[in-house]
């Protein structure tokens, strides 16, 4: 018989994209490497394991919760939804909705995660632009300190804005 998402495949799943997400993500890398011991960096790597896989708990739960509530009436099939992605977004607000402000809460936690990502992968490619291509050139291997972090914040706003609108 096929399923399509069993309790094992997910945490399979998840177990790898964060040992990934850990061990091969260059943001990821950036916060580690910027502490002052190792011992620092190694407490770090296991409370954000810890912290990773408690919201892919988070997730799976919540993605349970969303199907119990809605196996009898579809929002998708009714059309309340436009697409299958707002089914968490309209879980809070149709059943939250007695509790004021908490709808506000959640999309400005999610704003609030998705902005500091974006700032995360943004500076982060933005140093290894200038690392590995651009400090080494003629005209950037003159710039001070200072002019040198001006570049960097540039880059980063560049392709924070970029990621943002493609």
């Amino acid at each position: 018989m096929y399923e399509r998402h069993t309790i094992w495949s997910t945490a399979m799943f998840g177990f790898f994209i964060i040992i990934n997400g850990v061990g091969f993500n260059q943001t990821t890398w950036q916060r580690f490497a910027s502490v002052r011991t190792l011992q620092i960096s190694q407490r770090m790597v296991i409370s954000f394991l810890v912290g990773l896989w408690a919201l892919w708990i988070v997730f799976y739960f919540s993605g349970l919760v969303a199907y119990a509530t809605y196996s009898e009436c579809d929002p998708f099939a009714s059309g309340k939804i436009d697409k299958l992605d707002q089914i968490i977004p309209f879980l809070v607000t149709d059943k939250l909705n007695h509790l004021t402000g908490l709808a506000g809460i959640f999309v400005a936690a999610v704003y609030g995660g998705v902005l500091s990502t974006l700032s995360s992968c943004g500076n982060s490619v933005a140093c290894i632009i200038w690392e590995d291509f651009l400090k080494e050139r003629p005209y950037f291997s003159s710039l001070s300190d200072a002019s040198a972090t001006n570049v960097v914040k540039l880059l980063c706003e560049y392709f924070s804005f970029m990621v943002l609108f493609t």
